[in-house]
């Protein structure tokens, strides 16, 4: 099954502390023939939690809470909270069990990640940059950042 991601849109809202992305995901068999589309509506609302509605004209709506709890530094506690009608029980395991690959895949770059202050981004990664700008307003001068160690004077 391919899946294929288009149409994806991520803007920030008038409230500042908002934004929101749009994708549409259609998914097919073998590459041709389309099994089912997903158009799914995210909002970001400040650094902390997540909201996303996902509508699918032959599975129904379902939607997605995440929240992310700062617990010490570079320790986060992260809940997600899956929402649907009783009859999508299967496929909502089948989704919650996609999102933890993924996420867990995440980590992975997460914990590796190196910031760099004008990264060399393709033209699909714009939003990127954009998603960058926009998360830093919750961030001071004041604010804690992680300083790696470089002093060897042991």
């Amino acid at each position: 099954m391919d899946a294929k991601l288009c149409c994806t849109n991520w803007s920030p809202l008038e409230d500042r502390h908002i934004a929101e992305t749009r994708l549409n995901h259609i998914f097919k068999l073998f590459g041709k023939i389309q099994c089912f589309s997903m158009d799914v509506i995210g909002k970001q609302i400040g650094p902390a939690y997540v909201h996303l509605v996902l509508h699918s004209p032959t599975f129904g709506n379902f939607q997605i809470f995440q929240t992310i709890t700062p617990v010490e530094p570079l320790l986060q506690k992260v809940v997600h909270r899956f929402y649907a009608s009783r009859f999508m029980a299967p496929i909502m395991k089948f989704l919650i069990f996609g999102e933890t690959v993924m996420f867990e895949r995440d980590l992975n770059i997460w914990n590796h990640k190196m910031y760099r202050n004008n990264p060399m981004l393709l033209m699909e990664e714009s939003s990127l940059k954009k998603f960058r700008k926009w998360y830093a307003q919750f961030y001071t001068v004041n604010s804690k950042s992680f300083q790696l160690e470089t002093n060897t004077n042991w």
